[in-house]
């Protein structure tokens, strides 16, 4: 079935616009609908995760000879600082979510982390209403192979768990995808990043009060890639990037169960989205190691969409097909001595014709 995709902002197939179903008819309409604005939503989230994990890692090694500095991620939010006791400098990495290391810290190449998130959809269009949970939790690992490149690779679930009101349905997906990741820092103030990655899909849909019923697996094929900008004042730390983000996803055909059913043709879903995130943040020493509250704004255009399609067909209602939107965050990160990150931040996504977006994430990041 067709249907545009409309929100961008947590884990694989897992972390985020349109996508092509066949027709439908309220409140009988298979939950493709929903299934394509999770695919979404997912990769987008997955894509931001690990983007400014690949931040952070390539933040750690660009010194010169002092203390690591302050630091904001590219892909959706956070920033670092200084070990301990150490102030933030002039010419620091702000689009990085780094790590914080005190002078004459021995260097450390491996890094770990974990990060997992909750992100709670709304569509409230009358043809397509639905909303739900999407849980996700992502792993990752990295080495620092030079002091301006990282190589690193991620591993993920998602649980999306969306009731679908417009056909009296549920749709329930369990995903797990895995996305190796590099980044190179040309100077303090210059980065790339990458992201290239594969999820296993599994969605279980109902409708008619689950009378009717049935079961796809597909796969969905994403990347991301971001040129990376950052200076700092005093302070304060301002950072900005212009990024790519793009995914590919094939739903298979099923049979459904129950009376009623039918066979749901196979559903291919296309999104390419450009996005620019502008941050400010600011950091604060302390005796333990530092502070590092921030805000950002990230306005997303989609270039490259499957059409919209329809979803009613009595009143011959197409899917709205909202080319942009934006992704509001604001944050805390915090670094406990010189090896140990946290952050926790809160999102939410704007601007998308009858959709809306709230999200809470927390990641930790160890180094060693």
């Amino acid at each position: 079935m067709n249907k545009a995709l409309k929100v961008a902002a947590i884990s694989f197939g897992v972390v985020v616009s349109s996508s092509a179903w066949a027709a439908g008819t309220y409140n009988t309409a298979t939950n493709t609908v929903a299934g394509g604005q999770v695919a979404q939503q997912s990769a987008s989230q997955v894509s931001t995760v690990i983007s400014s994990r690949i931040s952070q890692a390539v933040s750690a090694g660009t010194s010169s000879g002092t203390a690591i500095t302050p630091s904001v991620p590219s892909g959706g939010g956070g920033g670092t600082g200084t070990g301990t006791g150490a102030a933030p400098q002039q010419g620091s990495s702000l689009l990085n979510f780094g790590d914080g290391k005190s002078a004459g810290s021995a260097t450390k190449d491996f890094g770990v982390w974990a990060n997992f998130g909750n992100a709670w959809i709304k569509d409230d269009h009358k043809f397509e209403n639905f909303h739900g949970i999407i849980a996700t939790a992502v792993l990752g690992a990295d080495y620092r192979v030079t002091d301006q490149f990282i190589v690193g690779v991620a591993s993920g679930y998602e649980g999306a768990r969306i009731d679908t009101p417009f056909n009296n349905g549920s749709l329930i997906a369990n995903n797990v995808g895995i996305a190796p990741y590099v980044g190179y820092n040309f100077n303090q103030n210059y980065s790339v990043d990458a992201t290239a990655g594969y999820a296993f899909l599994k969605y279980n849909m109902t409708r008619l009060s689950n009378s009717v019923y049935g079961t796809t697996y597909g796969g969905r094929v994403f990347g991301a890639t971001n040129f990376n900008a950052k200076t700092t004042m005093g302070n304060w730390q301002l950072g900005t990037n212009l990024g790519y983000m793009y995914l590919s996803e094939a739903q298979n055909s099923y049979r459904e169960s129950g009376v009623g059913g039918t066979v749901v043709d196979r559903v291919n879903i296309r999104l390419g989205q450009l996005r620019s995130t502008t941050r400010v943040g600011y950091m604060e020493s302390t005796d333990w190691g530092f502070l590092n509250p921030y805000v950002s704004v990230r306005p997303e255009y989609d270039v490259n969409k499957s059409p919209a399609g329809i979803i009613d067909t009595a009143s011959g209602t197409k899917a709205v097909g909202d080319r942009f939107g934006a992704t509001f965050t604001g944050g805390l990160v915090a670094g406990v001595g010189d090896d140990l990150t946290l952050m926790l931040e809160g999102s939410s996504g704007q601007f998308r014709s009858h959709m809306s977006m709230n999200g809470v994430t927390g990641t930790v990041r160890y180094r060693f």
